[in-house]
Order: structure tokens, then C-alpha cells, then sequence
């Protein structure tokens, strides 16, 4: 599944989809080819950067630090 971010783009407008490179998350836009570093996500918890893991076909924001853990929203799942 994507995550998508309609009209999101801040080049052109387009509709941004996350893209996820190893564990670097990049907004990737699919009108224009806009590509850029996603901010890290930070724990709610202690603050530090997460990570992201996938169990099954889910995919999570993991803390390596606290052990929260978070799914990531995606389009077209409840």
C-alpha cells in the first residue's frame, strides 16, 4: 500500500506518495519527480527518532529507545 498526500507537493502542487528507501522515508512527487527527506518522525513518548518495521503486511513507527510502536496510516486501510 502507498501514502499518499494530495496536492502536497510544494514545487508544483502535485500529489505526493511516501517512498521508503531502506529505512529513510522520502516525499516523492508523482506529477513533477519532486524527491525529498521525509523529517524523522520523533517518538511521542522520549522523543527520539523512530524507525520503521514491518510485521506481516503492516508497516509501524518503532522506538528503539522507549518500544513504542505506531502503524503507519496508509491509503485504501481502515
Amino acid at each position: 500500500m502507498v501514502m499518499w498526500r494530495i496536492k502536497g507537493c510544494p514545487k508544483c502542487g502535485g500529489d505526493i506518495f511516501l517512498d521508503i528507501d531502506g529505512s529513510i522515508l522520502l516525499d516523492h512527487c508523482l506529477q513533477c519527480g519532486y524527491v525529498h527527506p521525509r523529517q524523522k518522525e520523533a517518538c511521542p513518548h522520549c522523543g527520539l527518532g523512530m524507525t520503521i518495521e514491518q510485521y506481516d503486511d503492516d508497516e509501524f513507527y518503532y522506538c528503539i529507545k522507549c518500544g513504542y510502536m505506531n502503524e503507519l496510516h496508509q491509503a485504501g486501510k481502515p
